[in-house]
């Protein structure tokens, strides 16, 4: 959960920094645009942000039925 949590967040943060800074933001030069790549691979990483979720539903719905 954390790791969907925080890859989710990093992105959109990333994202709006990019966009707030405009075309600068996607230079080669800004710092901004390696945290924005950093960030989408996070995403991809150790399993998709889908298949996290649809891992996490399964264990939620696990524990109430067991319950």
């Amino acid at each position: 959960m954390a790791k969907l949590y925080s890859s989710e967040t990093a992105e959109y943060i990333a994202s709006k920094g990019i966009e707030i800074l405009g075309g600068e933001g996607y230079m080669k030069t800004s710092l901004l645009e390696k945290m924005y790549r950093d960030a989408k691979i996070g995403t991809i990483y150790e399993g998709t942000s889908n298949i996290l979720l649809k891992t996490i539903a399964k264990l939620i719905l696990k524990t109430k039925i067991s319950d």
